[in-house]
């Protein structure tokens, strides 16, 4: 499932499965990366893809799109859901604010 949402960090402890640096046809860096996100009482692995990587600023909202790898449930569009890093360590939230 494919969404797009606003992360919110407040830790740099930002680890992923991957992380993978390239530049758009803007000639823009992005960035991709795997992280997880507590929906309920589990985790989903879910891949960020941030189009424009020079603006990320912790404790600011961030935009990006969010690819589900296994998740098919409905999201609640005005919750906040937590944002975990691949080590188990919360490191901000993210809320979702519509399905592509």
């Amino acid at each position: 499932m494919k969404t797009q949402g606003y992360i919110y960090l407040n830790s740099d402890q930002v680890y992923g499965d991957y992380i993978d640096y390239f530049y758009n046809e803007q000639n823009i860096k992005c960035m991709s990366i795997m992280l997880r996100v507590k929906i309920g009482n589990l985790f989903y692995s879910c891949s960020l893809l941030f189009k424009d990587f020079s603006s990320w600023i912790l404790e600011e909202l961030i935009h990006c799109e969010a690819n589900f790898l296994s998740y098919d449930g409905e999201l609640n569009l005005f919750k906040n859901y937590d944002l975990y890093n691949l080590k188990s360590e919360q490191i901000g939230f993210i809320y979702f604010n519509e399905n592509l």
